[in-house]
């Protein structure tokens, strides 16, 4: 009998690995805002020079398939900005909800689908390059997607300020909901959403998005959350 409990006492269960919080040391000095009004006229992308530091929440990312190689960051502002980044699966390191803070010096402002993109000039795209993004998107403490809740607006509402924020519209409906899917072929597919009042907007699906043969909805309702894109778009 000595034998196997010696054997047994040393079989041991490994301890779970420690996981740490990540934390910044240094500030923002730049908003959303700011960097709109600095490079909004822009026609090509210009390198960024200078030492900004934008501090920001990921409200959007890849996790569905629908967002392609971008991240969506609001400011403690409420304005959002979309960020290019080489690289799938964005979302194991930058989740819904993380703070984010992101050293801007040489990298670069771009125009892209005609609004302003962080991304980096010589790149597939002018996106940031992943080893580059992990150097200069320094993640502030655990995600809490709690920060990261969409603004309620109507179809009405919407301005030129709501581009690349979260929102959420309550009470539409789809034209073709119960019949038609989200994005049945291979390419984005656009379907039009009503409110009460025959208020239209257009939603955009990708084919690569993981809800993308599913039926659209029937009825009314609130609607899914979306990252506005342009005025007359919103990605389901």
């Amino acid at each position: 009998l000595l034998i196997p409990l010696v054997a047994m006492s040393c079989v041991r269960t490994p301890d779970a690995p420690q996981i740490e919080e990540p934390h910044y040391d240094g500030v923002d000095n730049i908003t959303i805002a700011e960097l709109r009004q600095l490079y909004g006229s822009i026609s090509d992308p210009v390198e960024i020079d200078s030492d900004y530091v934008l501090k920001g929440t990921v409200t959007g990312n890849d996790k569905s398939g629908n967002i392609y190689k971008q991240l969506y960051i609001r400011d403690k502002q409420g304005n959002g900005i979309n960020i290019g980044v080489d690289q799938n699966s964005v979302y194991n390191f930058y989740q819904v909800g993380q703070e984010v803070f992101i050293e801007l010096h040489n990298l670069a402002m771009v125009k892209y689908g005609g609004e302003l993109q962080i991304g980096m000039l010589g790149s597939a795209a002018n996106r940031i390059e992943w080893n580059k993004f992990r150097e200069v998107a320094h993640r502030n403490g655990f995600p809490n997607a709690e920060n990261a809740q969409p603004v309620v607006k109507k179809i009405t509402d919407l301005t030129e300020s709501d581009v690349n924020t979260l929102i959420r519209i309550d009470n539409i409906y789809f034209v073709n909901g119960g019949t038609a899917q989200f994005a049945p072929g291979t390419a984005t597919n656009e379907e039009q959403i009503k409110d009460g009042d025959g208020n239209t907007l257009v939603t955009r699906s990708s084919n690569y998005s993981d809800f993308a043969k599913a039926t659209l909805p029937e009825g009314g309702g609130r609607s899914e959350e979306h990252t506005l894109q342009d005025r007359k778009s919103t990605p389901s």
